[in-house]
This record gives C-alpha cells, sequence and structure tokens, in this order.
C-alpha cells in the first residue's frame, strides 16, 4: 500500500549549511514538525504502521542546482511529525527506511510572500 500527500513549505527549508542562532532554528523545526502533523491528519494518513518507507519530494521555485542532501534538517522535522501523528510507533530503522529525498518538479511562486515550495510525501506500507 502506497499513500502520499502535498503541502506548502510552512517555514523556510532547513538545510545544513545554515548557520542560524540555536533558539531561530528550533521554531523552525517545530513550525515543520507541526505542520506535517497537521496535513497528516487531514490527509487521512494511516496509523500504526510497524514498518514504512518514506520518500520526500521537494519542489522548490526556482532552478538552481542543490545537492539535494543538504535538505535532510528539514526531512527530520517531517518524519518526527509523522510518528507524532502516529503512522510508526518510532522513527528507527526497525520502523522506518528512508527518509529518501528526491528533487520535485519546479514550481512557480506567484508572490514574494508564497511558500518557498512544496513538500510531496511518499509512504510506502513495507509489511502491508
Amino acid at each position: 500500500m502506497t499513500f502520499e500527500f502535498t503541502f506548502l513549505a510552512p517555514a523556510p527549508w532547513l538545510n545544513l549549511n545554515d548557520r542560524q542562532h540555536w533558539r531561530q532554528r528550533a521554531g523552525l523545526v517545530r513550525t515543520w514538525r507541526h505542520a506535517t502533523h497537521l496535513h497528516a491528519r487531514s490527509a487521512h494518513a494511516p496509523q500504526g504502521l510497524n514498518r514504512v518507507q518514506i520518500d520526500l519530494h521537494l519542489s522548490f521555485t526556482d532552478s538552481r542546482k542543490r545537492d539535494i542532501a543538504n535538505w535532510h534538517p528539514t526531512a527530520k522535522p517531517i518524519v518526527d511529525g509523522l510518528v507524532d501523528y502516529g503512522l510508526i510507533p518510532d522513527d528507527n530503522d526497525c520502523h522506518l527506511d528512508g527518509p529518501h529525498l528526491h528533487r520535485g518538479p519546479q514550481i512557480e511562486k506567484r508572490s514574494p510572500s508564497a511558500p518557498p515550495g512544496h513538500i510531496r510525501v511518499v509512504i510506502t506500507d513495507l509489511e502491508g
């Protein structure tokens, strides 16, 4: 069984090259985690699964070249939000394969205040 949902980036992207103060970064992590939980709930994502693979497709509003592995700091709160939601009991390797990051299609930025992109979350039940 595969389930997917997409949501707009709720805050600036987090990446390994950021040099933010820990308090500012903690606020962004909390925003990503909470937004993922809410979007999983509104999309009626499955709950109580034992082992899943999570693929994250990150779509940006520009065509710059990026090292997709640098965006793992964004992926971690997304996975934590899915654990908070009840998708799986924990995000250790007994329950989770991933998260696997992929570059999604470029999206159009409609205004300066528009979100910096969107994320497509693909959840594959590895035991179902």
